[in-house]
């Protein structure tokens, strides 16, 4: 065994993220008695990853872009409802949206029989999260959750990974993460000198020389062990 322990992202690498919050957004404007097109979910999309990026780049607290995104989003739209109000309602719609990506559950019980350790360490919204992750059914699968919040460091902040090292007992050069952002997931176990392993499940990232990536599964299972 490579490593004593394995931390994982959740969105994109366990959790698929996509279908969730366009579920959440149609079921949000469902309360508002109004049927979004494609047009205006991909809208919601582009406004939220640039709020998002504003986080990532330290530019912007988390509070203010949950509800900055539905503010920016609600004034393109004419929308009159209320964006504080609206930014609950959804996070609460969210949390209920547990989508694990296809052979997600199979890679984490080979993980358990191999008696690799895991945890999962996450820039999203602490309840949403935990909420997200007991209806998914991986609790079972993962030894804690390090969320932004609870760790008073965002991604890609060294400080999550060594909160995460300090509740582990195992030490940084002993552990590995695996995600799907470079510009979070990758910078983040870099700056903390954790080893890396992009997990490019849907060919997001450009191929990198130094990181070591894995496109399925099946592959990241080989490059664990």
């Amino acid at each position: 065994m490579k490593y004593e322990i394995t931390y994982l992202d959740l969105d994109h690498t366990l959790l698929e993220f996509e279908s969730a919050e366009e579920n959440a957004l149609r079921l949000l404007f469902n309360d508002y008695d109004r049927k979004l097109t494609e047009g205006e979910c991909e809208l919601y999309k582009e406004i939220s990853e640039k709020w998002w990026d504003l986080l990532d780049t330290g530019r912007c607290k988390k509070d203010e872009i949950l509800v900055g995104r539905f503010r920016e989003y609600f004034d393109r739209l004419n929308v009159k409802e209320n964006p504080d109000v609206a930014s609950q309602r959804y996070l609460e719609l969210l949390s209920e949206q547990g989508i694990t990506i296809a052979g997600a559950i199979d890679f984490l019980e080979e993980m358990r029989d191999r008696g690799q350790r895991m945890a999962a360490i996450t820039n999203g919204v602490e309840f949403v999260q935990l909420r997200r992750i007991e209806i998914a059914g991986l609790s079972v699968y993962l030894d804690f959750v390090v969320t932004s919040e609870r760790a008073g460091f965002t991604k890609p902040h060294p400080g999550i990974f060594h909160y995460a090292s300090e509740l582990s007992g195992i030490p940084i050069d002993k552990s590995v993460y695996i995600g799907d952002s470079l510009k979070t997931d990758w910078a983040g176990a870099k700056n903390a000198g954790m080893p890396f392993i992009l997990l490019d499940l849907f060919a997001k990232e450009p191929s990198n020389n130094g990181v070591q990536v894995a496109r399925s599964y099946e592959e990241l299972l080989e490059l664990l062990f």
